[in-house]
């Protein structure tokens, strides 16, 4: 904290930013959200683009001010507009929904290929999904699987999740030996969805090793604390 606080004092945005998250957290310091917010404020407008998420997120909240679903999606657009690929996503989010901006699945594609390009994996997978649905940009398989490899490689487990269960559907090609792969990335990436899907679909194969690896599967998603891999390990082991 007395790092964050000297550099804040030293007129350093990122010091700033800093002692605006341990306020807003609570970590080594009493926390204070109003008083984050201000500092945040300042870092944001001189540019540190996590200080524009984060505001964007206590807007969103409602966290040392009052909840302000418009105030938000400006703040995350004066993110992704400083290169924070985060930012781009929430845009992108919001755009969909309906929150805080209006419903606009084109301009919700534009966000999501911006924070792509800043490398965000959420926004790739975001954008993968919009070109396999063709929502907001025109139907393109080839374009989906692209992105969804590259939210993938970013360790975007749900991309690797997204991934696997389509082409496991048909829908992104027929290769169902190829989805394993994906539901083994988002399992080793730490989505415990990941680990089921894998192991349904060892279940699904035939031959009793098949099932020692379900089994397997199974495990290393009741090892991240997931419920219904550890019920559905313990129905294989009886």
């Amino acid at each position: 904290m007395r790092y964050y606080r000297l550099a804040c004092t030293g007129d350093s945005p990122t010091g700033c930013a800093g002692l605006g998250r341990m306020l807003r957290s609570g970590r080594g310091i009493a926390a204070d959200a109003s008083t984050a917010v201000t500092y945040l404020q300042g870092a944001c407008g001189d540019g540190v683009a996590q200080a524009c998420i984060d505001l964007g997120d206590m807007f969103e909240l409602g966290q040392g001010v009052d909840r302000d679903p418009t105030g938000s999606a400006l703040y995350y657009q004066q993110a992704c507009d400083l290169g924070g690929g985060a930012g781009c996503y929430r845009v992108g989010f919001a755009l969909e929904v309906g929150d805080g901006l209006a419903i606009d699945p084109v301009r919700a594609a534009a966000a999501y290929t911006l924070g792509c390009e800043y490398a965000d994996g959420a926004s790739c997978t975001e954008l993968a999904r919009l070109y396999a649905d063709g929502s907001g940009v025109q139907e393109d398989p080839t374009l989906a699987a692209i992105f969804y490899d590259s939210a993938c490689s970013m360790g975007h487990a749900r991309g690797c999740l997204d991934m696997g269960n389509r082409v496991w559907k048909g829908k992104l090609g027929s290769d169902r030996l190829g989805a394993l792969n994906w539901f083994d990335q988002a399992c080793t990436l730490g989505n415990p969805l990941g680990c089921r899907q894998l192991a349904k679909a060892y279940k699904s194969g035939r031959g009793g090793h098949l099932l020692v690896e379900a089994a397997a599967a199974y495990e290393r998603g009741c090892a991240m604390g997931d419920a219904e891999a550890c019920r559905q390990e313990q129905r294989l082991s009886e």
